[in-house]
């Protein structure tokens, strides 16, 4: 229970609620039971037949007659068909976050902290407070060990928060576009991108400068720019938030960055300083050279400095946050190992297990055929060819049963395709190469029989 707990923690931060609950317990034992019942019947009923002739039937030849060996190869088929759709699954969506993990969010998350925090309203109504709280905590920040540089945002990349109720968006227009268009919004200092590590591409990052008194500025992100500018430099560019009252002058364009995830393409975004805009503060980004725990120590300690007022809500890193942004795939991943794993070792010891009854069921048989002539390499290969012929009966039903569980899992995929080649081949060869391990192990055993001895203890 404590492991399940644990592994649920990844998932959803409720873990801690989650208890061993009495219905689903006897839910679970009964399920257990009656599998037991159902299949432990099913052998008993296929051992049935004549006692009598049983009993005068010698051990050392007798068979399953042809009603268990088709339930036996059944058993066999459906082991190795479960076992590879399970490990598909497993392989595509591990490929899926190998492939997310490389890719480029358009930040450098090392060593960065965010730190939501909350003004008391009461003491910051006007933006020219907002303003200079916001100064003053920076200057401290800037002033701490180990800080390399600190900024104070609307938000940041991958926040939760945000991802869970949206961005805040705003309408604008160009200078030639009488329609509106819709763009992600975010406000912040003038060390945000330097903080975040994204690169401005076009044009410079916001100034000290940029004050209430100045010229309106903004920064665009590359995919605004190619959708509104695509045949022209946006700097210099004006933009309007208000219907047209009020322009504001393109100064950058910045990086895309992959705010709702690396697998989602980046939004319009639109920058604007908050030194001109009077934003409340909801977010401290810092860069340090020092460990998530050491910085967010020194954050706190500025924070309560500044204004011991300031609520601080949450305090993640954004190495976490990107692990957070494919957590959902990770978690998928895993499950589909376990389950894969666990599939295959069942399959891998039901073949190994019955082909090592079989042989030991027909050590009369392979003795007269070794006295008659029969060189090992040829049992060898027929005890083996036995076994193989329902693994790979197995494998062709996996095919089929795999291609309708990769189309259920298209929109959690990325960078792969449902009927990948690459993991139906891998998969395949792992499932033959294991499977041939278990068969030869009792094909062996066969080779070793001494057909003297064996048929003179008939």
């Amino acid at each position: 229970m404590r492991f399940l707990t644990e592994f649920a923690a990844r998932l959803t931060p409720r873990a801690r609620e989650i208890s061993l609950d009495q219905t689903a317990l006897f839910y679970a034992i009964a399920i257990a039971v009656l599998t037991s019942l159902v299949f432990g019947s099913l052998a008993a009923l296929s051992g049935r037949g004549d006692l009598a002739s049983g009993l005068k039937d010698n051990p050392g030849h007798s068979t399953w007659g042809p009603r268990g060996v088709r339930l036996r190869d059944i058993l066999v088929t459906s082991q190795v068909a479960f076992s590879f759709v399970l490990l598909i699954g497993a392989g595509l969506m591990a490929r899926s976050v190998t492939k997310l993990q490389h890719v480029d969010p358009g930040f450098a998350a090392e060593r960065v902290l965010a730190v939501g925090v909350n003004l008391n309203w009461t003491r910051y109504q006007t933006d020219k407070q907002r303003l200079d709280i916001g100064a003053r905590l920076l200057e401290k920040l800037r002033g701490q060990p180990g800080i390399v540089s600190a900024a104070l945002s609307s938000g940041f990349p991958l926040d939760p928060e945000a991802l869970a109720s949206g961005f805040w968006r705003m309408t604008f227009r160009t200078r030639n576009q009488a329609s509106t268009a819709v763009a992600c919004v975010r406000m912040a200092t003038s060390a945000y991108f330097e903080t975040l590590g994204v690169p401005i591409i076009q044009g410079r990052a916001f100034a000290v400068s940029d004050g209430p008194e100045n010229d309106r500025v903004a920064i665009v992100n590359e995919s605004l720019a190619g959708h509104y500018f695509s045949h022209q430099n946006p700097v210099g560019e004006q933009l309007s938030l208000d219907q047209g009252d009020n322009w504001v002058t393109i100064v950058g364009v910045a990086r895309d960055v992959k705010e709702y995830g690396p697998g989602r393409d980046a939004p319009d975004e639109l920058y604007l300083p908050s030194t001109q805009h009077g934003m409340p503060i909801f977010t401290v980004l810092v860069r340090s050279t020092e460990g998530p725990e050491i910085t967010a120590a020194a954050v706190r300690k500025a924070i309560r400095a500044v204004d011991p007022e300031i609520a601080i809500n949450r305090v993640e890193t954004f190495d976490q946050a990107s692990a957070d942004a494919i957590r959902l795939q990770t978690i998928t991943a895993d499950l589909f190992g376990l389950f894969g794993v666990i599939a295959l070792a069942i399959a891998v010891s039901g073949v190994g297990g019955i082909l090592a009854l079989s042989v030991s069921r027909r050590v009369r048989e392979i003795a007269i055929r070794m006295a008659l002539g029969a060189k090992p390499a040829n049992v060898l290969r027929m005890i083996i060819g036995n076994g193989m012929t329902s693994v790979l009966i197995g494998l062709v039903v996996g095919w089929a049963g795999a291609a309708l569980l990769t189309s259920a899992l298209t929109e959690l995929l990325f960078g792969v395709t449902p009927t990948d080649p690459a993991t139906f081949w891998g998969v395949s060869l792992l499932l033959l190469c294991a499977a041939l391990v278990a068969c030869y192990l009792p094909a062996r055993r066969a080779v070793r029989i001494d057909p003297i001895v064996a048929l003179r203890s008939e």
